[in-house]
């Protein structure tokens, strides 16, 4: 990337730091691109659950969102949960102790996801529901 072995940063110019720093902000144009930007994809929540909810009858989802502060006509997502018929069936099949777990997410937006397992009369872990918090 850089024409010559860089050994001390006074010897780097306004040129050859633009030669490395612009791949950087093209591939988060080229992931919005192919992804979707955040904003985009937080605006289709609500629309991919209840296209769940109609091909799963008997699914359970929640959206929790509030008011943004600052830009009128946008909400926060506070909250996300969701649980599979499925999975709600399969519940009785397992043993009665319900398990919850949960991993931080790293990203431009923070949070949590949870989810409850139990363990079946096979001694497999069986998802019960998935949730993610602020």
């Amino acid at each position: 990337m850089v024409d010559q072995p860089l050994q001390d940063h006074k010897k780097l110019s306004a040129r050859m730091i633009s030669r490395i720093v612009k791949p950087l902000g093209g591939k988060k144009i080229a992931i919005g691109e192919v992804y979707g930007s955040w904003a985009t994809t937080y605006q289709a929540l609500p629309m991919f659950f209840t296209s769940i909810m109609m091909t799963n009858p008997g699914t359970i989802a929640e959206i929790d969102v509030v008011p943004h502060a600052e830009e009128r006509g946008t909400y926060i997502c506070k909250g996300i949960f969701w649980c599979l018929k499925a999975m709600m069936d399969g519940w009785q099949h397992a043993h009665p102790v319900i398990s919850i777990d949960g991993t931080f997410l790293k990203g431009k937006y923070r949070g949590r996801l949870l989810i409850a397992l139990v363990v079946d009369l096979n001694n497999h872990t069986f998802p019960l529901c998935y949730g993610l918090v602020d």
